[in-house]
Order: structure tokens, then sequence, then C-alpha cells
């Protein structure tokens, strides 16, 4: 008589362990992994090339161009394509139905896909953000006041990435579609909402400019004036705990709602 060993149960680190690491492998050789780094690579490029010519501060023109072309449209752009598509290409793929259909619960397939993803945005944004910083760290004149804007910069550029992801992720789940819901969010809330007094709480933007020390004192406008005395200011921990917790709440959310959901593809 034999006796036979129990089904080995599968934990659900290392589901989460194993879904995370195939979708890593699948996400790093992708096209457009490889079109986004480029693309996020130009202002690097751009930047040396003024360095070369041109006699300007280096600490300015970084922070100019974070400011003014990272934060409001590279950062979004590189989440849209990593954190909307969590779900939303498995459906469009025709392959929802099979995942669901494994012995993954839905909460760690959608946690497994967002992380990939996330860590994938991670990579093609800070890299080049470096390499930007590099390009004009030549032409500083204060060391200590540029390696303390990198720090603080790079810091809002890992939350933007990180909450934008987790955001388009969610809405990815709820809309069944990542592409059409996380434009017409960037373009209400981050576009239209960031430029007016108080709406402007409601932006990711916004936290991120905290972080970064952009909050500066000539944004106050004729309607800023209408409403409020001066902008208002807060200190960089507060803009990182707000993302934060603006990530944490659209990750459970997505989590949850795509366990409720039931999706026929």
């Amino acid at each position: 008589m034999t006796n036979s060993l129990p089904p080995r149960s599968i934990s659900i680190a290392n589901q989460l362990a194993t879904l995370l690491s195939c979708e890593l492998r699948r996400l790093v050789f992708a096209r457009k992994t490889i079109v986004l780094l480029v693309v996020q690579l130009l202002p690097a490029i751009a930047a040396l090339v003024y360095v070369l010519f041109k006699d300007i501060d280096g600490l300015t023109m970084f922070r100019s161009t974070v400011e003014m072309v990272t934060l409001p449209f590279l950062l979004p752009l590189a989440a849209l394509f990593y954190g909307g598509p969590t779900i939303v290409d498995e459906m469009e793929g025709r392959t929802l139905t099979y995942l669901t259909l494994r012995p993954v619960a839905k909460p760690v397939l959608f946690l497994g896909k967002f992380f990939a993803g996330t860590l994938t945005a991670l990579v093609v944004v800070l890299v080049p953000l470096a390499l930007l910083f590099l390009a004009c760290l030549g032409k500083s004149s204060d060391l200590s006041a540029s390696l303390s804007s990198f720090g603080f910069i790079m810091l809002a550029a890992a939350m933007g990435v990180i909450t934008y992801s987790a955001i388009f992720a969610l809405l990815g789940v709820v809309f069944a579609t990542s592409l059409l819901s996380g434009i017409i969010y960037f373009v209400v809330v981050e576009m239209v909402f960031s430029l007016l007094p108080l709406l402007e709480l409601l932006s990711v933007r916004y936290y991120l400019r905290t972080t970064a020390g952009f909050n500066a004192t000539d944004r106050l406008g004729l309607l800023d004036r209408l409403i409020l005395e001066e902008p208002l200011k807060f200190e960089w921990w507060v803009g990182v705990l707000v993302a934060a917790i603006l990530a944490v709440v659209a990750v459970v959310l997505g989590a949850f709602a795509f366990r409720e959901r039931q999706y026929h593809v």
C-alpha cells in the first residue's frame, strides 16, 4: 500500500513572485518599452546638446525640463502605457478568461501584473531622468544644491509613476479600457483642475510639484486672487504622503473591483 502525498498548494507569495517575474520578462522585451525609453531619453539628449553649445546654469535647466516636460507629460505617458493595460491587455488579447480559470486568485493576478508594469515604468522614467541630470551637472555652479534638488525630483518622479500607474490600472479595471479612460482623466484632472485654485488639490501633479519643490510663488493669477491671497504651500513630505495614500487606495480598489467584476471577452 502506497501513501499518496496530498497536492502541494502554492502560496500567494510564490504565485505573486512567479507572475511578477513572467510579466517583467515580457515587458522588458516589449516593443513599447523600447519606444517609450527612446521618448524618455529625448530631453537628456537635447540637454546634452544644449549644454555643449549654450552658457546656462545646469541646475536651472534640469529643474525647468523636469517641471515643464517630465512631470506633466513624459511621466504620465509611461504610467498610462504600463499601469493602464494591467488587465485591459488580457481582455483585448482574449486571454483574460483563461487566466482567471487558473489557480491564481484574481487580486493576486491584478497585483502581479500591476507591480510588473510599475517596476518597468520606474526604470523607463528614472534612468533617463538620471542621465538628464548628469548631462546638466557639468554646467551646475552649486554641486550640493544640485544633488539635493536631484534627490527630491527623483522621489517625486518615482511617486508619480507609482500613483499614476495605480490610478490608470483602476480606471482600466472599472471601464475595461485603459487608453480612453486614462486620457479623459488626465485632461480633466491633471490638465484642467491643476490650473484652478483649490481644485488643483485633486490633481496628482500638485503633490508631485510639492515633493520636487516646484510650488512657485508667481503662480498667483487673477482667479487665484479672487479666492486666495497667496498660493497654498505644503512641505515636501506632505506631497509624498498624499501621493502614497492615493496609490494605495487606487491599488486596493483596483484589486477589489477586478475580483468582483465578471468580464465577457
